[in-house]
């Protein structure tokens, strides 16, 4: 399998103990991590009192810099809809075939080193080479949202193809929907997993994916970047001068924001 070289990677093989099937870059070999080894599973942000530091990377401050896409929203709730519909039907099976979509919705469920992986499939079109389906696929992390709640990942895809004769056209790849914030360390850094929002091409260059398989999910492609508060580093110029506080982002779904400017590790 290829290996696509990208800045960061380097740095978030360090961080992100968090996913068991971690792929940087296209179809690289899988890397397994010991999940609940290496992050707390705590919502970081309450440490904030301990370490008397300023919470800058807040849920609340969060949700001001980065608000999330209507088309995401929708996204995001019609995939929580599949899967809470075949966990109220328990419509669970151990493989995709054409035998077990007989009948939609229906998913297989999975947990790797405590995320717990859950493949929907919520609709089928048959065609005369292929059956196309409509597949979302939910992650649940150990790391806890500003309710205390598991975070969830939710990715989708409309066009994976299903052979008649059993198996996945190609590699069945789903994109994460919209970017994900995760906040740690007190809300002082900040893991921005980079997201998708047309679930209907499929496109996952310099995004965030998973891979599946018949069985359930093979990998998981990571584009992410990091920020840092200036409460841990303070970037300054070759002179040693301290650069100013903030810069001007531009998000994908073209809106800005500013930022903490931090240098980021390679």
């Amino acid at each position: 399998m290829k290996y696509k070289k990208r800045s960061k990677s380097i740095f978030l093989l360090v961080i992100l103990f968090i996913f068991p099937l971690v792929s940087f870059g296209k179809l690289h070999a899988p890397v397994t991590f010991i999940l609940g080894d290496t992050l707390p599973k705590q919502n970081t942000i309450t440490l904030e009192a301990n370490l008397n530091l300023e919470a800058i990377f807040s849920f609340q401050n969060i949700k001001k810099e980065f608000p999330v896409p209507t088309l995401v929203k929708n996204n995001r709730k019609t995939a929580a809809a599949v899967l809470k519909e075949i966990e109220a039907k328990d419509a669970w099976v151990n493989i995709i075939s054409g035998a077990t979509i007989m009948s939609l919705p229906v998913g297989i469920k999975s947990t790797v080193n405590e995320v717990e992986y859950a493949i929907g499939i919520a609709k089928a079109t048959i065609q005369k080479e292929y059956t196309e389906l409509t597949v979302f696929v939910r992650a649940i992390l150990p790391q806890t949202d500003e309710n205390g709640e598991p975070v969830e990942l939710f990715f989708g895809a409309n066009h994976i193809k299903l052979s008649h004769n059993g198996g996945i056209f190609g590699d069945g790849n789903l994109v994460l929907l919209g970017d994900i914030q995760i906040p740690f360390n007190a809300g002082n850094w900040l893991l921005e997993l980079k997201g998708g929002f047309d679930r209907e091409s499929g496109a996952i260059e310099d995004l965030s994916y998973v891979t599946i398989d018949c069985s359930g999910v093979k990998e998981m492609g990571l584009t992410a970047e990091i920020q840092f508060s200036r409460n841990l580093i303070l970037p300054v110029t070759e002179l040693g001068e301290l650069l100013p506080e903030t810069k001007t982002i531009e998000r994908l779904d073209e809106t800005s924001a500013e930022v903490p400017l931090v240098p980021i590790p390679m």
